[in-house]
Order: C-alpha cells, then sequence, then structure tokens
C-alpha cells in the first residue's frame, strides 16, 4: 500500500529516509515522494547536472563542500586501492570519511558517481605529472620518466585499477575521456621530443598508448614487472631516432 507523501530534495538519488537529515528538507525545491517499503525513491534524472562535483555549473562549491568532497575522494580512493570497497555499504563511505550521509549522497548520490570522481582524479594528476616533467627536463627525459613511472603507477596501485575498472564497466564514456585526456598527455611529450630532434617523427602517441594499456592489462603475469620495464625500453628505444 502506497504511504503518504514526503517532501524531500531532488538532488539526492538512492538514498533511505535515514539516510537523509533532517536539515536538507529545510531548503527550497522541494518535491514530493511516495514512501514504499521505507526507502525513498529519487529519480536518477533530477541529480545534479555535474555528477562528479555534486553541484550546477552555475553555483560553484563552498569552501567547506569543496573540503568534504575532497576528504571523500581521498577516502574513497584508499579504500579502492585498499580492495576492500565490495565489502562495504556505501553509506559506510560517509562514517570513515568522518562526513555525515547526507554530505555524501549530496556529492555522490551512487556508487559509480564516487568511483567517477576518483578515476578523474588519477587521470588528472598522471596529465599534471606529464606537464611537469615537460616543463622541468629534457624532452626525452620527460617522456621516459613518464612512461616508467606509469609502470611504477600501476604496480603501486593494482587495487584501485581493478576496483574503478569493475564500477566503471558500463560507463565507457567516463572511461574513454580519460583514456583521451592521457593520451594527448603523452603526444604532447612525444611532440617535445619530436621538436628537439630525440625521437623519430613517423610513429603515432596512439602506438605508445597502446604499449601502455597492454602493460596494464597484462598485470596477472608472474614476472609482471620485470617484463613490463622490458616493454618500456622497447617502446623508447623503437621511438628514439636513428643517428
Amino acid at each position: 500500500m502506497r504511504g503518504k507523501r514526503i517532501g524531500y530534495p531532488r538532488r539526492l538519488c538512492g538514498a533511505t529516509r535515514d539516510a537523509v537529515p533532517a536539515r536538507l528538507c529545510q531548503r527550497g525545491h522541494l518535491v514530493g515522494y511516495d514512501r514504499i517499503g521505507g526507502d525513498l525513491h529519487f529519480p536518477v534524472e533530477d541529480v545534479f547536472a555535474d555528477g562528479r562535483q555534486g553541484m550546477t555549473a552555475d553555483k560553484p562549491l563552498r569552501a567547506d563542500a569543496r573540503r568534504n568532497r575532497d576528504i571523500l575522494i581521498a577516502k574513497a580512493r584508499e579504500i579502492f586501492d585498499a580492495g576492500d570497497f565490495f565489502d562495504l555499504r556505501f553509506d559506510d563511505f560517509a562514517r570513515l570519511a568522518g562526513v555525515g550521509t547526507g554530505t555524501l549522497y549530496r556529492h555522490f548520490p551512487t556508487r559509480e558517481a564516487l568511483a567517477e570522481a576518483v578515476y578523474h582524479g588519477e587521470v588528472a594528476a598522471l596529465c599534471d605529472r606529464a606537464r611537469q616533467l615537460r616543463d622541468t627536463l629534457p624532452a626525452a627525459e620527460a617522456l621516459a620518466a613518464f612512461l616508467r613511472g606509469m609502470v611504477d603507477h600501476i604496480a603501486a596501485h593494482e587495487g584501485l585499477a581493478r576496483t574503478l575498472a569493475t564500477l566503471l564497466a558500463d560507463r565507457s564514456g567516463t572511461l574513454a575521456g580519460g583514456g583521451k585526456a592521457l593520451e594527448e598527455a603523452v603526444a604532447d611529450l612525444v611532440a617535445a621530443a619530436v621538436r628537439d630532434g630525440t625521437v623519430r617523427d613517423d610513429v603515432d602517441p596512439g602506438a605508445v598508448m597502446m604499449a601502455l594499456h597492454g602493460v596494464g592489462a597484462a598485470h596477472n603475469r608472474p614476472n609482471w614487472r620485470t617484463e613490463a620495464d622490458d616493454v618500456i625500453t622497447l617502446v623508447l628505444d623503437g621511438l628514439r631516432r636513428p643517428r
């Protein structure tokens, strides 16, 4: 039997009634929902336009909200990396991060939204690393350092990669966007090395990305680290411009 209609913010999705603090209901923009079996059902299409930030584009986060969002992402990354994600309820992320459950749902209405934010953070950090190397090292050294650093990153964060791959399996657009950003970072490094004459100009940067994808996909091989380092050596030797 359908119960009475209860007013809650449109901004939440998939939360139980107990997970929604009363203070959230004091804000405007409230809509009635039916309570069925103790759950409040929030339509997915009413989630914030920017699912990664939990805010619309014309309403940037306040400093405290930004801080809470960053805390949630950092804690999620830690849990993903440890491989403990699937042992937790989604609400547990709020407790472990030291924020309220309502804060969690305001920023990340679903597990996938939180995973997406972690993924975007990882991609941004890797791209920033590529730019930093490009700006501080000779071009060939910057390219080599970035590719070998990618192997180090894969080795150190296997649990993170597996968790994100599982959670984002049906979000091909997100993964494609991250892959494109990384490929652009690699392309910039390759282009800089081509300009200074240390790398041949007839190899597409996409070939370098294919090598990196292969390294990541083969992580279960027993001698993976040694073989991964060898693959990067082969790539760098193949890119070197003949004298």
